[in-house]
């Protein structure tokens, strides 16, 4: 799937990221990032929202994740069963999140189960940063479960 088709179905099907204006800009088989804007996004205290970290967090990993199962077993369904998420600091202007593979041991025996069972699970970490800079703001790790059709 193109990203603008990509970007439009995560707009239409996932109502909250189209008002926090949540935008794709890179979907790889290894790699995904999310950016999204600060005023879209912001507190009362000058700095983005927590819920709005929790929520660009989760998306960059199921964007992922479904970047695996197309290759994969296109159609399956994917759903977080679990999170976790540290605040380092602050984010105070526009962030991006940016949702890594784990290490190949890792992947090799997510896809095992999967093939086996038709069933798996995935833990993605996500690294939210500011946008332009390269100290972490939020570190994000969720399992996704994935079930093929």
């Amino acid at each position: 799937m193109e990203l603008s088709e990509l970007q439009k179905y995560i707009d239409e099907n996932i109502p909250l990221a189209g008002k926090a204006r949540l935008s794709i800009d890179s979907s790889h088989p290894d790699r995904v990032l999310v950016s999204g804007p600060f005023e879209e996004n912001r507190n009362p205290h000058g700095s983005v929202f927590g819920g709005s970290i929790s929520v660009i967090s989760v998306l960059a990993g199921w964007l992922l994740v479904r970047e695996v199962m197309e290759r994969e077993k296109p159609g399956a369904h994917i759903v977080i069963s679990r999170q976790s998420l540290d605040y380092l600091r602050p984010v105070r202007g526009n962030f991006v999140a940016e949702a890594t593979l784990p290490d190949s041991e890792l992947y090799s025996s997510f896809v095992k189960w999967l093939k086996e069972r038709g069933k798996a699970r995935l833990e993605i970490p996500v690294v939210v940063r500011e946008a332009g800079k390269e100290e972490p703001c939020a570190r994000f790790r969720g399992t996704f479960h994935v079930r093929a059709e």
